[in-house]
C-alpha cells in the first residue's frame, strides 16, 4: 500500500524517551479487508494508536489476556489511519482486556443493558508502519509517557468535547466535534463514563476531551454509541476512561475513584420503587428519614408505602404528601423509619438564577458505586 508522507510521525519511540508524549491526534482507522470493510475512530500518539476491539470482526478478534498488554502471536491485520495530514499504513500489533470494564459491563448486562458490537473491554494497539518495529517494552514505555503526561481523569459534570469520524466517512466528516458533559462515572476506579455528547455510529474509538485550564486533555474513549436499557434506547454514549485503559495495559494500580464531594452527591440520591415503576428520590433530612420525589411517579396514595434503596437492602417509606395532578407543583414527600447514618445533605439556601449552570443528578444502578465495586 502506498501512503502519503506524514510530517508528524517520530522515527522511534526511544527518541522520545526524554520528551513529553506526542500530542493526541484523532484518526479514522479502517481495516484493510476488501470483502468485509470495517472502520472506527481512534486516538493516535506519534506511531501508536489505540482502537476499541470492535474494529475487528468477532471471529478474528484476538484472545487478549486480562489486565496486561501483550503482543499478538501472529502479525495482525493491516489498517489505514487517516487524519488531516493524510493517510498512514499501520498494523494491529498488540491487544489487552481491561478487567474493570469487563466487570462493569457484566454488571450492567445483568440489569438489562444491551450492547452492540464486540467485547467492550478489548482494546487494540496499532503501530504506524513508517519506522522500525518496536518491542513490547518500547510500546509500554510510550503508553507510560502518555499516562503520566497526556491524559486526565474524567470528572462528573465537567464539559467535554468528542472528536470522532461519524459513519466512518473520512472524506466528509473526518474528526468532527460534538459537545456535552460527563454525565456519570461508574465501575471500579470510575472506568465507565456516560456522556450526553452526541456520538453517531462510527464514533467508537473517538476521544472525549475535558475542557480545562491550559487546554483540552483526553479523558475517555467511546466504546458504544447505541445502548439499550430494558428495551429503551439511551441517548448517551458509553466510554472508558483513558487512565483505566492505560493502567490496565501496563498492569498498574487503578486511578483513585471519585472525590469525596462526588461520593457525597451520590449518597444524596436514592432509588425509588413503586410496583414495577422506578425513579429517583433526594435526601432532605438523613436523620429523620425524609426524602423528596415527584408526585407523578407514585402509583400509590398518601399513607401507602413504597420502597427506597441506597444500599444492599431496600427500606419501606411512607408517602406523607403527594401533590394532585391539577397542582402546578409535581412534589411528593416520603419518610422512612430508618435514618441514613454518617450523611448530612447540604441544601442550597439560594434560589436558582437565570443563566447559571445546574446539574440534574439521578439514581441509576449503573452508577451505584458500592454495587459496581463489589462486582469488580
Amino acid at each position: 500500500m502506498t501512503t502519503q508522507p506524514h510530517p508528524r510521525v517520530r522515527g522511534t519511540l526511544a527518541e522520545a524517551a526524554e520528551e513529553p508524549p506526542p500530542r493526541p491526534e484523532g484518526v479514522l482507522i479502517e481495516l484493510e479487508a476488501p470483502h468485509r470493510p470495517s472502520g472506527c475512530s481512534g486516538l493516535r500518539w506519534g506511531r501508536l494508536a489505540i482502537a476499541p476491539g470492535l474494529l475487528l470482526p468477532p471471529e478474528t478478534a484476538p484472545a487478549a489476556p486480562k489486565g496486561r498488554l501483550a503482543l499478538l502471536a501472529a502479525p495482525g491485520p493491516r489498517v489505514r489511519l487517516t487524519d488531516e495530514q493524510g493517510v498512514l499504513g499501520g498494523r494491529v500489533v498488540a491487544a489487552w482486556r481491561c478487567p474493570a470494564v469487563a466487570a462493569a459491563a457484566a454488571h450492567l448486562a445483568a440489569r438489562g443493558w444491551v450492547f452492540s458490537g464486540c467485547d467492550l473491554a478489548l482494546f487494540l494497539v496499532i503501530l504506524v508502519e513508517e519506522g522500525p518495529p518496536l518491542t513490547l517494552m518500547q510500546i509500554e514505555n510510550m503508553l507510560r509517557l502518555v499516562l503520566e503526561g497526556g491524559v486526565a481523569v474524567p470528572k462528573r459534570g465537567e464539559p467535554v468535547l468528542l472528536e470522532a469520524t461519524p459513519f466512518s466517512a473520512g472524506n466528509m466528516f473526518l474528526n468532527s466535534w460534538s459537545s456535552g458533559i460527563v454525565s456519570s462515572v461508574s465501575g471500579a476506579a470510575d472506568s465507565l463514563v456516560l456522556s450526553d455528547a452526541h456520538a453517531a455510529p462510527g464514533s467508537e474509538g473517538g476521544a472525549l476531551y475535558a475542557v480545562r485550564k491550559g487546554g483540552r486533555r483526553p479523558v475517555a474513549v467511546v466504546v458504544q454509541t447505541v445502548v439499550q436499557v430494558r428495551g429503551e434506547a439511551v441517548a448517551l454514549c458509553l466510554a472508558v476512561s483513558l487512565p483505566s485503559i492505560l493502567t490496565s495495559a501496563l498492569a498498574l494500580k487503578p486511578t483513585p475513584p471519585s472525590t469525596p464531594e462526588d461520593e457525597n452527591l451520590n449518597r444524596g440520591v436514592v432509588l425509588l420503587r413503586d410496583g414495577d415503576t422506578w425513579a429517583s428520590a433526594v435526601t432532605i433530612d438523613a436523620q429523620k428519614g425524609v426524602f423528596l420525589t415527584c408526585s407523578h411517579v407514585l402509583k400509590r396514595d398518601i399513607g401507602d408505602s413504597v420502597q427506597l434503596q441506597w444500599g444492599p437492602e431496600p427500606v419501606r417509606a411512607k408517602i406523607l404528601f403527594k401533590s394532585p395532578p391539577s397542582s402546578a407543583f409535581d412534589v411528593a414527600v416520603l419518610k422512612t423509619q430508618v435514618p441514613r447514618p454518617k450523611f448530612a445533605p447540604q441544601i442550597c439556601p439560594n434560589l436558582p438564577k437565570k443563566g447559571r449552570k445546574y446539574f440534574n443528578l439521578i439514581y441509576s444502578d449503573a452508577n451505584l458505586k458500592e454495587k459496581a465495586n463489589r462486582v469488580g
